[in-house]
């Protein structure tokens, strides 16, 4: 496998690593997006850094499953624990805390919002500003990233 811009990677490298650099990819971003099953990883890796981001007046959009629906139970169904929902919905209760306690940090809560999906996502995605996409994770342990861009733009 060949990377454009660092060389030669290893397929394991590639496939084996967490979201990579995701507070660097996050820094300097007027305006960022998060969808995902529960977030909690992504969330405790990134709040401080999201912070510094809204109170300096970017805008964060964050969306992640909704624990009063069928959502919990679909995400156990697709893990490796079909009959455990309430994992997932302690893995949301750490997000929702993580979320609300940021809400209270001065000049936050107008640059933050956050939606409840009907449904789980089929993998994680970060929008960062107009035009720039990285898919972060997918379900399950292999956590590969794609970066989605315009033609002639570099991430």
């Amino acid at each position: 496998m060949r990377a454009r811009a660092a060389g030669d990677i290893s397929a394991e490298d590639f496939f084996s690593g967490d979201k990579p650099e995701l507070v660097q990819q996050i820094r300097g971003a007027r305006d960022i997006g998060i969808v995902g099953v529960a977030l909690a990883r992504t969330l405790r890796n990134s709040i401080d850094e999201l912070e510094r981001r809204a109170v300096s007046g970017s805008v964060i959009r964050i969306a992640l499953f909704d624990p009063s629906g069928t959502a919990p139970a679909e995400a156990a169904r697709r893990s490796t624990i079909p009959h455990r929902p309430e994992v997932y919905q302690n893995r949301l209760r750490t997000s929702i805390d993580l979320l609300r306690e940021l809400l209270e940090k001065p000049g936050v809560r107008d640059r933050l919002e956050v939606r409840f999906l009907p449904f789980v996502p089929a993998f994680g995605l970060l929008l960062r500003d107009p035009r720039r996409a990285l898919v972060p994770a997918l379900p399950g342990r292999v956590r590969p990233c794609l970066g989605v861009r315009p033609p002639g733009r570099r991430l």
